[in-house]
């Protein structure tokens, strides 16, 4: 379990290895949080400006470290 705030709303969360941040914020390499509700509001923005939704994507089309 790791404690941690979300970058946009300040809200603190108690997050464990099923989130897919938790292990980039444990082990370093990322030191903002985005909570699932202001991800999918700053998706949800994204794809009505843009018109491209990923999920629609290929594979192929995604850029996968």
């Amino acid at each position: 379990m790791l404690q941690t705030v979300c970058i946009l709303c300040r809200k603190q969360f108690t997050i464990d290895s099923k989130d897919p941040q938790y292990y980039k914020l444990k082990s370093g390499q990322s030191k903002s949080y985005v909570c699932t509700t202001c991800g999918s509001s700053i998706k949800k923005d994204a794809v009505s400006s843009t018109g491209i939704d990923p999920d629609q994507l290929d594979d192929k089309d995604k850029f996968i470290r």
